[in-house]
């Protein structure tokens, strides 16, 4: 029962020398999910945090009355 595990995670088989998260796994299929989540999460955040200098300033015809 112990042999057929899969392995959280496998070798890339595109020729690197990456290990890669096994979706045949449970625990690996959800942490491909968490990092998805994750990174779209961090996306996001930087988003809306990210400040714009140039927000709000008009053309200079707007400006000088």
């Amino acid at each position: 029962m112990e042999r057929d595990r899969e392995p959280v995670l496998i070798r890339s088989k595109w020729g690197t020398n990456r290990w890669i998260y096994n979706h045949r796994n449970p625990v690996g299929c959800t942490l491909i999910v968490v990092s998805v989540l994750l990174f779209l999460g961090l996306l996001l955040y930087v988003q809306a945090t990210t400040h714009d200098p140039g927000h709000g300033r008009g053309a200079p015809s707007d400006t000088v009355r």
